[in-house]
């Protein structure tokens, strides 16, 4: 978990990103599909791209949300890996 948490985070050109309401729609230009994320889901997205850094991203949210370390660490990581599987997101490995 800390070694995706620590890796360098981009988000690729063909990747457009909107927040309308409150949400994170995100735009993949290549498979001309959209995604959308809820309130948490956009704060973990903003702090992300924000940062450009899983470890940072987390001291972040961890300033914004009263829950444990472990426990949002874990959020993260399976929103992080799915948005890179998703080619949302790259993971660098610097």
């Amino acid at each position: 978990m800390e070694t995706t948490l620590s890796r360098r985070i981009t988000v690729p050109d063909h990747v457009l990103c909107r927040q309308i309401e409150g949400e994170m729609v995100i735009l993949d230009l290549d498979e001309e599909k959209y995604f959308g994320l809820d309130d948490v889901g956009t704060a973990m997205w903003q702090a992300l791209t924000e940062t450009g850094s899983g470890s940072q991203a987390l001291d972040r949210l961890l300033e914004e949300y009263a829950v444990d370390r472990a426990t949002l660490a874990a959020d993260l990581v399976r929103l992080l890996e799915r948005l890179h599987e998703l080619s949302l997101l790259t993971l660098h490995e610097d």
